[in-house]
C-alpha cells in the first residue's frame, strides 16, 4: 500500500496579513522632496527614506527654493538620507513663484513626497499652501504628510 502525501498548506500569520504588499505599490523612476530646512522637511525625509527603501528606488532629488542661490540646508538633509542609506541629487531653484517652480522641474514618472501643516480656514487663505496648490496642479502623484506643530 502506497502512501499518499499531501503538502499541507502554510496559513500566514497574523504579522505577514498586516504587512503591505510591496508588489501592489506603483514603481516610480525617482522620488522629489522639497526642502526648506525646517522641522517638517525633516520629517518628510525620514518617511521618505523608509518609503525609497520598501519600493527600492534608488533617485532621489532634493529640490530647494532660495533667493540667494546658497545650497546651506542641503547637507542635513544629505545626512538623515545617509542615516537609512541613501543618497541624493540636489537641486537649487531660484525664484518667487515655488510652485511654478517645482511643476517646471518635476517629470513624469516621479513622486513628490512633503510634509504640510494642514492649516485650514483663515490661516489656509492666507498664508498659502504649497502642497495644496502642487496637488491641484500637479499630474504626479503626491505623498502629503501631516505634520503636527507644537
Amino acid at each position: 500500500m502506497g502512501s499518499s502525501k499531501t503538502e499541507e498548506k502554510r496559513r500566514p500569520s497574523t504579522e505577514e496579513k498586516r504587512r503591505p504588499s510591496i508588489s501592489l505599490l506603483p514603481k516610480f523612476g525617482k522620488v522629489v522632496i522639497p526642502i526648506d530646512g525646517s522641522e517638517r522637511t525633516n520629517y518628510a525625509l525620514h518617511w521618505a527614506a523608509l518609503f525609497c527603501r520598501m519600493t527600492e528606488v534608488s533617485h532621489i532629488s532634493l529640490i530647494t527654493i532660495n533667493k540667494d542661490g546658497s545650497d546651506s540646508i542641503f547637507p542635513a538633509a544629505l545626512r538623515i538620507l545617509e542615516h537609512h542609506g541613501l543618497t541624493a541629487k540636489s537641486v537649487i531653484l531660484t525664484g518667487k513663484d515655488i510652485v511654478q517652480l517645482l511643476l517646471s522641474t518635476i517629470k513624469k514618472n516621479e513622486l513628490i513626497i512633503l510634509a504640510t501643516r494642514g492649516r485650514k480656514g483663515i490661516d489656509r487663505l492666507r498664508q498659502g499652501s504649497v502642497a495644496e496648490a502642487l496637488i491641484r496642479h500637479v499630474e504626479q502623484p503626491v505623498l502629503c504628510l501631516r505634520f503636527w506643530e507644537d
